[in-house]
């Protein structure tokens, strides 16, 4: 199971203009603050303490897996802007009221606790695919504020991707990363849901841990390993937001 840091996401909303001039003193600055805050609340997990009501969950998946199980969360987006570092909450229950799992306490890896970008009228399926401690009868998500930007580049693209047979966790996919944007992406998250008959049958994720600037490297590889049914089956559906918008 992945277990790293836990990043709490800013809940208030910041207004932030790509084509602003910022120095390399401001950036170095902005950065700095943001790593202090990041470090001081590892020690003590996720709080969404109010609820972003232009974020809409349609539907909460569970999958079933062998070593783990996986929660998909379905949201679309109502902002008129896109929405960047958007923190989510989620609560897995069995029988009781209290929940057996959470990607909120402290020591979560930060790719499990955001939704990176979610576009104006966007529906995204954002994937955990690191449940255990049972399987979820019931689950349930919160849905904080991120940041509001004016724009932001293009997401990234996939491509060369193809099923492959993996003899520990069966039928996965792999392909390459190819940045669009000026800005490197550090541990970049490829969404990927297979849907059948208009029901999510599969779903896995995979975190690219550099993807360099557009006309600055190569493209990157990636492999998916799938909860759930075998993915093949259903219709694909891959999401690989941006992460990183500075330089």
């Amino acid at each position: 199971m992945i277990k790293k840091a836990v990043i709490l996401l800013t809940l208030g909303v910041l207004t932030v203009s790509l084509a602003a001039c910022e120095s390399s003193q401001d950036k170095s600055a902005r950065k700095a603050a943001l790593a202090a805050k990041q470090l001081k609340i590892q020690e003590k997990g996720m709080v969404i303490a109010k609820v972003d009501s232009r974020i809409k969950i349609i539907s909460i998946t569970p999958l079933r897996g062998t070593d783990r199980n996986a929660v998909v969360v379905t949201v679309k987006s109502t902002a008129k802007t896109p929405l960047v570092d958007v923190p989510i909450a989620l609560y897995s229950y069995d029988k009781g009221k209290k929940a057996f799992y959470t990607n909120t306490t402290a020591g979560t890896d930060a790719t499990l606790t955001q939704i990176p970008i979610i576009r104006p009228g966007q529906t995204f399926e954002w994937v955990d695919d690191q449940v255990t401690g049972g399987f979820p009868r019931r689950s349930t998500a919160r849905i904080g504020f991120g940041k509001t930007y004016k724009s932001v580049p293009a997401d990234p693209t996939l491509s060369k991707e193809v099923f492959f047979a993996d003899p520990v966790s069966g039928v996965a996919l792999r392909g390459k990363a190819t940045n669009r944007s000026p800005f490197e992406q550090a541990r970049l998250i490829v969404f990927s849901v297979s849907r059948q008959g208009g029901r999510i049958i599969a779903a896995g994720r995979s975190v690219i841990e550099k993807l360099p600037a557009k006309g600055k490297g190569k493209p990157q590889g990636f492999a998916v390993y799938y909860v759930g049914a075998d993915p093949r089956k259903g219709k694909l559906s891959n999401f690989i937001p941006l992460i990183d918008l500075s330089k």
